[in-house]
């Protein structure tokens, strides 16, 4: 690490061990939108970047403070918890140096799920969650600004860190800002998920909402990335439909069937249908996505049980992994979890993914007629 990196350790490592419990996700989500995963630490082959050292210091805070997350474990906790397990298990069975062995998975795991325990003890009230969302408006505004900058100009402010790509990324002739993050599709995502967020602040605080607002919108669009647009209408658009909550099951049901009718009567896969069409910024990658998903399909002998240490054969065109020689890019999250895991670990993380949208459900339920301002927060 350089040494502005490592006074950046040193500050916000020292705030987020001292400050009061409500400010200290700040300090951490600070260290994840500032600093490149270029500057690390190596100690025995092992890499710790600026945010995994602050998910530790983190940790080492709960310890020393006995901080306890409420009602542990509840069931997405639960979910949590089988999940590294099996993944732990099933990284036992592969080989050391690959990107699916036990000293990756072990990294995988230590963001995940540290990540997941930090936050669910620091943001376990509904103000304490307030607070969160407003540090994230903190911290993603300036990111905005150098994003914007970075379109404008073509030169990304996080270059001297390393960690990001030598020049920015230009796609039929517009630059792809990507900020701190690992590409411009991972920058844009963080602020499409988390535009529904800001919008809970709206009748609060208005001036933090529409910093947040801003600050992610500048962020899709300056990453030029169908990805981030797309995930950003769909958030939308399932905030607009609050006043139509009591029809999302039917309308499950609803998409569930159209798809099944067009794996019946279309001459492809409906994965194939829905995302080889989408290309809204041009030059997109929906097609080889679809690709993915049928040659792990077609693969799945190899990797169904407990994953898989190669797959760099599947694609004999694919795009190569910045994490390891044997495998593919793996642009598909689920996938990701499938050649760590094999099917079991992609069953855990739609299982907890289900069970965290049926706890949305219970507190609508229990907010509607007490809370309805809380019960929208918590569907946003």
């Amino acid at each position: 690490m350089n040494p502005i990196a490592w006074v950046f350790v040193l500050v916000t490592g020292c705030l987020l061990l001292t400050v009061p419990k409500r400010w200290a996700p700040l300090p951490l989500v600070f260290g994840c939108c500032y600093m490149t995963r270029g500057q690390a630490v190596s100690l025995a082959g092992l890499s710790f970047p600026v945010f995994r050292l602050l998910i530790a210091i983190g940790l080492f805070r709960l310890i020393l403070r006995n901080e306890r997350p409420f009602g542990w474990p509840n069931r997405i906790d639960k979910c949590m918890i089988a999940l590294a397990a099996w993944i732990s298990f099933a990284s036992l069975f592969h080989k050391w140096d690959t990107g699916s062995g036990p000293i990756y998975t072990a990294g995988f795991l230590f963001n995940l799920a540290g990540v997941y325990l930090l936050i669910r003890t620091w943001s376990q009230t509904a103000s304490a969650f307030d607070n969160f969302i407003k540090f994230l408006a903190i911290a993603l505004a300036p990111v905005a600004v150098e994003m914007a900058l970075e379109a404008i100009s073509g030169k990304n402010a996080f270059i001297v860190f390393g960690g990001v790509f030598d020049s920015v990324i230009i796609r039929d002739g517009k630059f792809r800002a990507q900020g701190p993050f690992g590409h411009p599709i991972l920058a844009g995502t963080v602020g499409g998920t988390s535009l529904p967020f800001f919008i809970t602040l709206w009748k609060q605080t208005r001036v933090w909402s529409v910093v947040g607002l801003a600050s992610c919108a500048v962020i899709v669009i300056t990453s030029n990335s169908s990805g981030p647009i797309l995930s950003a209408a769909i958030g939308l658009a399932a905030v607009a439909a609050w006043k139509w909550r009591s029809y999302t099951r039917p309308f499950r049901w609803f998409l569930v069937s159209v798809y099944i009718f067009i794996e019946i009567f279309s001459n492809r896969h409906a994965y194939f249908v829905v995302l080889s069409r989408l290309n809204i910024t041009g030059g997109s990658t929906g097609y080889y996505r679809a690709t993915l998903i049928k040659t792990s399909v077609d693969h799945l002998s190899e990797w169904w049980l407990i994953g898989t240490d190669y797959t760099v054969h599947w694609l004999p065109n694919g795009v190569g992994s910045i994490i390891s020689a044997q495998h593919i890019d793996f642009t598909n999250y689920y996938l990701v979890f499938g050649i760590l895991g094999g099917v079991t670990a992609i069953l855990l993380f739609v299982t907890q993914i289900s069970v965290a949208f049926s706890c949305v459900g219970r507190v609508l339920v229990e907010l509607s007629e007490r809370d309805p301002d809380r019960a929208f927060a918590a569907w946003c």
